[in-house]
C-alpha cells in the first residue's frame, strides 16, 4: 500500500470470509483475519399468507461510519411461492431489508425489517408485516 493517498479503509471479501481494516491497522498488523460470512434466511407473510415473487434487497443500516457499497446483484433476492428468501453470504453488521411493493413498482424502497448479523451466524427471520425489527 505504498503511497496510501486518501485510502483510509480496506475491505477484503473472499469466498471464506470478510474483513474491514483501517490503513493504520494494516500497517501495524500486516495481516487481517477474515470473519466468517453470516447467512440470512426468512419467510415473509402478511395476514398468514406468503408474500410471493417479492424482490428484497439488503442494505447497511444507517451508521455514523461509512460502509462499503454492497453489490446490488449479490444482495438482492426474490421470495418464492412460500414467501421464503435467502442471502447466503452476508458480512457482519446491521442491515435493513428493503422492497418495492408490487402494487406500486415505481415507488421508493420501503423498509420491511432490520436485522443484526454476527460473523458466522445463521439467522432466520420472519417478516409478518412491513416495518418490523428482528432479533431484539
Amino acid at each position: 500500500m505504498a503511497g496510501g493517498g486518501n485510502i483510509q479503509q480496506a475491505v477484503i471479501a473472499h469466498p471464506s470470509g470478510y474483513a474491514e481494516a483501517t490503513l493504520d491497522q494494516l500497517k501495524k498488523d500486516r495481516a487481517v483475519r477474515l470473519g466468517r460470512w453470516a447467512t440470512l434466511e426468512g419467510v415473509w407473510q402478511v395476514k398468514g399468507q406468503p408474500v410471493t415473487n417479492a424482490e428484497i434487497s439488503l442494505h447497511w443500516a444507517q451508521r455514523a461510519t461509512v460502509r462499503p457499497t454492497l453489490d446490488r446483484e449479490a444482495f438482492r433476492t426474490v421470495t418464492d411461492a412460500q414467501g421464503h428468501f435467502a442471502f447466503p453470504q452476508v458480512p457482519q453488521g446491521s442491515f435493513q431489508l428493503l422492497t418495492r411493493f408490487a402494487n406500486n413498482p415505481g415507488s421508493a424502497l420501503q423498509k420491511v425489517a432490520e436485522v443484526e448479523l454476527l460473523p458466522g451466524e445463521a439467522k432466520q427471520v420472519a417478516i409478518q408485516e412491513p416495518l418490523t425489527k428482528q432479533g431484539e
